[in-house]
């Protein structure tokens, strides 16, 4: 296999990867108010799941640890501004349960990658 087949598999690879952490986390018990979100953001990072994906579907992250850190960064700062800026506290308490699921698939690949998450 040639290099950049190799390059272009372990690419894929990763944003499986990558897609199946986000269905994941798409599909926590209420995970509605963070799929398409309504509050504003004057942040660079995504607000949301579904911009999460469309980020991911658009080559966005990049290839290697770097780009599993930056989606870690993005997953935990989707919940972390929910916490901060939640409309109630029943959002805010439901954006922590699914902070701490998603801290947990991440540390699953990786402790650092929880790790980011935990601190966006």
């Amino acid at each position: 296999m040639a290099d950049d087949d190799k390059e272009a598999s372990r690419r894929n690879k990763q944003q499986r990867k990558m897609t199946k952490v986000l269905a994941k986390a798409w599909n926590l018990d209420n995970a509605s108010p963070f799929r398409q979100d309504k509050l504003t953001s004057s942040f660079s990072q995504p607000i949301d799941l579904q911009t999460i994906g469309q980020k991911l579907d658009n080559g966005g992250y990049e290839h290697g640890r770097s780009g599993w850190e930056c989606f870690a960064r993005d997953l935990g700062g989707v919940y972390q501004r929910h916490i901060l800026f939640g409309d109630t506290k029943d959002v805010s308490n439901d954006a922590r349960k699914n902070l701490q699921e998603v801290i947990s698939l991440l540390t699953h690949l990786d402790e650092k990658f929880g790790e980011i998450a935990s601190k966006a």
